[in-house]
C-alpha cells in the first residue's frame, strides 16, 4: 500500500511493483486466460493516467528525484475492495 505522502517514482516502476499489478490483473476481474505481462511502460502509463485524472501528481525534490503523491481518493479506491485481513497485511 502506497503511503500518501511523496514516494520515489523509481519504487513504482520496478519488477516486484509490475509483479503487484499482474497479479491484481489476475483476481478474476479481468477475464482473460493468460496472464498478462506487465511491462516499464505499462507502469508508466498507469502512473500517467493518474496524474491527467488528478489522482496523483509527480514533483522533483532538490535531488531531483521524481517523487509521487497518490490522492487519498485513489488509495481508498484500490483498498475498499479488499478483505479486511489483507488490508490489513499491506499497511
Amino acid at each position: 500500500m502506497l503511503s500518501p505522502n511523496d514516494v520515489p517514482a523509481e519504487i513504482l516502476l520496478t519488477d516486484d511493483a509490475a509483479a503487484y499489478l499482474a497479479a491484481a490483473l489476475g483476481d478474476g476481474a479481468d477475464s482473460t486466460p493468460e496472464p498478462r505481462q506487465i511491462t516499464e511502460t505499462d507502469c508508466r502509463d498507469a502512473l500517467s493516467n493518474l496524474v491527467r485524472l488528478s489522482l496523483a501528481s509527480v514533483s522533483r525534490n532538490s535531488d531531483e528525484v521524481s517523487l509521487v503523491r497518490v490522492h487519498v481518493l485513489g488509495l481508498r479506491a484500490a483498498t475498499d475492495h479488499l478483505a479486511p485481513a489483507r488490508r490489513h497485511a499491506l499497511s
